[in-house]
């Protein structure tokens, strides 16, 4: 259970850190 807990939050985490980081570029470049 801890690791798929440790697993699931991992990809979420890589999920909403690229998400936020493409929402941010696209407010920077004024798009």
């Amino acid at each position: 259970m801890q690791t798929w807990a440790s697993t699931v939050f991992g990809l979420w985490a890589v999920f909403a850190g690229s998400a936020g980081l493409m929402i941010y570029t696209a407010f920077s470049w004024g798009a």
